[in-house]
């Protein structure tokens, strides 16, 4: 099985969801307008 990862961009927060076989990780991190990329970047 391959990784899966969601991502929901809300207004103030954006919810990441990582599942990588049997290891599971979610997170929320302030939304970054500008540059959406920079939520999850900041995440990892």
């Amino acid at each position: 099985m391959g990784m899966l990862i969601n991502i929901d961009n809300g207004g103030t927060l954006t919810d990441i969801c990582v599942i990588n076989g049997n290891d599971f990780y979610k997170t929320k991190t302030l939304t970054t307008p500008y540059d959406l990329s920079k939520c999850f970047f900041d995440f990892s």
